[in-house]
């Protein structure tokens, strides 16, 4: 995955990457412990590493994702009529 900064030099930006860039690894790491969890039948540490571990930083990695990619804003216009009338 390629990420572009909207504003590569600023210190927001960077910290953004940086914790990207840990909360990625750390959902490797949770990986890889919960698939030997599972190799040895130790359900309860699987489901810790999956549902609390793995499931929070792959959200925050989208989340932090979301704000450093450079997206143009939408414009709102006039509704149209077919929009009303529907």
């Amino acid at each position: 995955m390629h990420i572009v900064a909207s504003k590569p030099n600023t210190t927001a930006t960077i910290s953004a990457l940086f914790l990207t860039t840990e909360r990625r690894r750390w959902s490797r790491e949770a990986r890889t412990l919960a698939r030997r969890a599972s190799q040895l039948g130790d359900d309860g540490t699987n489901d810790l590493a999956v549902s609390e571990v793995l499931r929070t930083n792959e959200l925050q990695v989208w989340f932090l994702s979301e704000h450093l990619v450079n997206v143009p804003l939408v414009q709102a216009g006039e509704p149209s009529a077919a929009a009303g009338a529907a």
